[in-house]
């Protein structure tokens, strides 16, 4: 497998924790700690259009629309924000977690959010009033992963359980894992097989399946901070604060490239976040305030 550094977006002036893709081809987010979110082309790295400007570090941003008129952005002080991207808007500031947002994701007709105060809250997405509330642990929650089963959904927290919910309206704790050592700080779940990998703290990746542990590798030297399975379920991708790129065989974690410096130009501090822009393409950023893209050749 040949992996080719095909792009490097420059701009932020802070270590950069998130990117997300647009639901235009060859378009995404990237949110970082100068509190910029800035929209991005694939194909002209040169030019980032600055959006907002926001008041803390930006932690999650979800897509919220197919036309991508309005973005979610989870911050460091708890806030959510719901932008509208082509008037360049606020169009809601919740004040909506006493710590910051980890994560956010769409379920159903609901924008779910998790945060350092433990809580997982939903919004919902017509008037972006709170729909429920989830309080079944004192530490962070740190991360969201969709099931295949569109009534569940998965959340990783720092008291280093994995907790899978049931239910659109109030959801119910449906299983509960004590799955690693240390914080959960990364999950994903396999598109057609529904296998659910985990990563955090400890560094381990963990494969389960019907929520019953069948892998678990010492994969990186520190902090797994982020998986995502390939759309066409092939390929598995980890990103560490050990500043290397994991590229792995989604079905039996057989590890297929390493990417870091030794090789190629690539990050020289944590790797944050990763995430596909096509079959072939991959985003990833990180503490140096870098924002990669990636090329699968020949795979």
């Amino acid at each position: 497998m040949n992996i080719r550094n095909q792009s490097s977006f420059e701009g932020h002036t802070g270590a950069v924790y998130v990117v997300c893709p647009s639901s235009e081809t060859g378009v995404f987010y990237s949110g970082a700690s100068d509190g910029y979110l800035v929209e991005w082309n694939s194909k002209q790295p040169e030019t980032g259009k600055v959006l907002f400007h926001l008041e803390s570090p930006i932690y999650a941003i979800c897509i919220l629309d197919n036309r991508n008129e309005c973005i979610a952005v989870g911050t460091a002080k708890g806030f959510l924000y719901i932008l509208d991207t082509k008037s360049k808007q606020i169009k809601h500031k919740i004040v909506a977690h006493q710590g910051a947002i980890f994560d956010l994701k769409v379920f159903k007709n609901q924008l779910v959010s998790v945060a350092a105060d433990g809580q997982v809250m939903a919004w919902n997405l017509l008037d972006y009033s709170k729909s429920f509330q989830l309080n079944f642990s004192e530490k962070s929650a740190r991360v969201i992963a969709q099931s295949i089963d569109p009534n569940c959904f998965y959340i990783g927290y720092s008291d280093f359980s994995i907790r899978e919910f049931e239910g659109t309206e109030k959801p119910i704790l449906k299983k509960e894992l004590l799955a690693h050592t240390q914080s959960v700080f990364a999950l994903a779940v396999h598109p057609q097989t529904g296998n659910l990998a985990s990563g955090g703290r400890d560094a381990h990746l963990k494969y389960w399946h019907n929520n019953e542990l069948q892998t678990s590798i010492p994969a990186h030297l520190s902090h797994i901070n982020c998986l995502a399975f390939q759309a066409a379920g092939h390929l598995l991708l980890s990103v560490s604060m050990d500043k290397t790129i994991k590229i792995w065989n989604a079905n039996d974690l057989t590890l297929l490239k390493v990417i870091d410096q030794t090789k190629m130009k690539a990050h020289k501090h944590s790797v944050n976040k990763v995430c596909w822009l096509s079959d072939k393409t991959f985003l990833t950023c990180g503490d140096d305030r870098m924002i990669y893209l990636w090329e699968i050749e020949g795979a």
